[in-house]
């Protein structure tokens, strides 16, 4: 069993992980998955919610199956709300900008963190499903 705080040393268990996390939250797209030379992770989204083009980058200490889990997090919520994937991928401008980091610190972060450190669903239309 992986712990969610152990790193992951491979990119194959890595995907495995992103997969089986992929399918407890009914993600539409299964991300692919970058393994990045420094300490990051993020989610990139792709424009259109059944695109292929939907990655997760995990690097150095962030590859771990809660970081991985966070990154999904954000994946499913722009799936569920076309208005925010829409606002994360092309939203121009400064008012754009402003509302992108206001939803982002405020709102997504705070969701993403709930989920990948304690499984908890809020946030998504079917919070009524027992975290897994």
């Amino acid at each position: 069993a992986n712990s969610a705080g152990r790193e992951v040393t491979s990119l194959t268990e890595l995907e495995r992980i992103t997969l089986e996390e992929s399918e407890k939250l009914s993600l539409k797209v299964v991300p692919q998955v970058n393994v990045g030379d420094g300490n990051e992770a993020f989610a990139e989204p792709a424009q259109e919610s059944n695109s292929w083009k939907e990655t997760i980058a995990l690097g150095g200490i962030f590859r771990k199956r809660n970081l991985v889990r966070h990154e999904l997090f954000h994946l499913k919520r722009f799936d569920e709300n076309p208005h925010l994937r829409t606002l994360f991928t092309s939203g121009e401008g400064p008012t754009d900008y402003v509302r992108r980091k206001l939803q982002y610190f405020f709102v997504e972060e705070p969701l993403a963190l709930m989920y990948g450190t304690f499984g908890i669903k809020i946030g998504l239309k079917n919070n009524l499903e027992e975290s897994q």
